[in-house]
């Protein structure tokens, strides 16, 4: 299931309340946000929603366990690394050929499963009532 509040409305919290609520509707157990403001709202709908089932979120934006009341509620975070792009910026800066030309952003590639493992890994912590580690210390 695919649903969006687009760049425009990233910053929009009801925005993103309403979306994720129409998806919990529909039956979804995972959500993968992305937008500032919009993700409060993702958060918000996913710690009020009422299901026989827990629902986790994938943070594109970092860490966001800091702001939820139960930090098991985020499954995981999108590692963005852009360091080649940034030193390539930096020495063109230096170079002086800096915009000249367009700097592209790749991310790096996983094995494929990596999400797969970690998600079923979490659904079985979640199910037998045990904590992430990494949140009890």
């Amino acid at each position: 299931m695919l649903a969006y509040v687009g760049p425009a409305n990233y910053g929009d919290s009801a925005g993103g309340t309403s979306v994720t609520n129409q998806v919990i509707a529909a039956g979804a157990d995972v959500i993968m946000g992305m937008g500032d403001g919009a993700t409060i709202g993702y958060l918000q709908a996913i710690e009020t929603a009422q299901t026989d089932y827990p629902i986790s979120y994938i943070a594109t934006i970092g860490d966001v366990t800091e702001i939820v009341e139960n930090p098991d509620t985020v499954l995981t975070s999108v590692l963005w690394n852009y360091t080649d792009t940034y030193v390539q910026a930096i020495e063109d800066i230096e170079n002086g050929t800096f915009g000249t030309k367009s700097y592209e952003l790749h991310r790096r590639k996983r094995r494929p499963d990596t999400t797969a493992d970690t998600i079923a890994h979490r659904r079985h912590h979640q199910r037998s009532g045990s904590r992430n580690r990494r949140h009890e210390e």
